[in-house]
């Protein structure tokens, strides 16, 4: 609140390495942000499901072999093989194939678009990053200039040569120069995060957080197992 101390303060825990290049940071991302690999994998099953519906207009063929026994000098055995060839089903079996074609190419449109999505957010972000790093360095270097000048003129008001006021301006200005140095912190912070977060490295294992992390696949045996180990 205004007015009260502000106590303790500390600077934020330093984050994870970002790329200095757009480049590196988008090969990154591109292997790892959870849209691109949800969509490639979404492209993925839906080339099953056409190659699938491709083999519905193939002959299936099924076989079985039966053996009797008779006496002890006699016994028989035979062999049956059916073949199934689909003709016509109203249209049913192009109709599945057709579908297939269209998830396929709606699949592919929406790995299109995270990757795009993914490029576009990360450029700007990686953008204002840098930014936000030069800002840092351009703060500390007005810093020390305006504390040389602060100095300078305070020792000068002493002989008379500097009024008050001019001592004033001069602490207001190293002052505004510390103040831009913080909100320079702050907003490397922030585009740090976003970067991360669009090079899909925001995670708790890469950040370093002591949490527990989760693991789908015993989740998975977890739900689907019982305690015997049948299936529920």
């Amino acid at each position: 609140m205004v007015g009260e101390d502000h106590g303790d303060l500390s600077s934020p825990p330093k984050h994870p390495r970002i790329p200095n290049t757009f480049t590196e940071a988008e090969k990154i991302a591109l292997e790892n942000h959870p849209r691109i690999l949800a969509a490639s994998l979404q492209l993925k099953g839906s080339e099953y499901r056409v190659d699938a519906s491709q083999r519905i207009f193939s002959p299936t063929i099924t076989g079985s072999i039966t053996s009797k026994a008779g006496s002890s000098i006699s016994s028989s055995t035979g062999a049956t093989i059916q073949a199934t060839i689909p003709l016509f089903n109203s249209g049913n079996l192009r109709s599945k194939k057709r579908a297939a074609i269209n998830d396929k190419k709606i699949s592919k449109h929406a790995l299109d678009i995270a990757l795009l999505t993914t490029r576009s957010n990360l450029q700007i972000y990686h953008s204002s990053w840098l930014a936000a790093v030069a800002a840092i360095k351009a703060s500390k270097a007005q810093i020390k200039a305006s504390q040389i000048a602060f100095e300078g003129m305070r020792e000068e008001s002493k002989l008379g040569s500097r009024t008050t006021l001019d001592v004033l301006d001069a602490e207001q200005a190293l002052l505004s120069a510390r103040s831009n140095l913080v909100s320079a912190l702050r907003d490397e912070q922030v585009q740090a995060y976003s970067v991360l977060s669009e090079m899909g490295k925001l995670t708790t294992s890469n950040l370093g957080l002591e949490v527990q992390n989760l693991n789908p696949t015993a989740n998975y045996d977890k739900i689907t197992n019982k305690k015997d180990g049948s299936k529920i």
